[in-house]
């Protein structure tokens, strides 16, 4: 039979293998989802607006503006992210 202080040993290591286990869960999945954020980022970051062809309209030019503006900020979350560039 086991006594009660092997029985508090294994409820101990019970435990500290609990945490240790949940704790690489956590890591591998923020990391999993942090990928797929920087997949998502470089695919909507993947060609500068400024870089195109002028638009003549006047409604087209007020688009590229809020385009060029979406783009900085998808470029500064990319950032904020630590995804790699491409």
């Amino acid at each position: 039979m086991t006594t009660a202080r092997v029985r508090l040993e294994y409820s101990i290591a019970s435990v500290i293998m609990s945490v240790i286990l949940s704790g690489g869960f956590a890591v591998y999945y923020v990391t999993s989802q942090n990928k797929k954020w920087c997949d998502t980022l470089t695919i909507l970051t993947r060609v500068d607006p400024r870089t195109q062809i002028e638009p003549t309209t006047p409604s087209g030019k007020q688009a590229r503006a809020q385009q060029v503006e979406t783009y900085n900020a998808l470029v500064r979350l990319r950032t904020g992210y630590h995804c790699e560039t491409k």
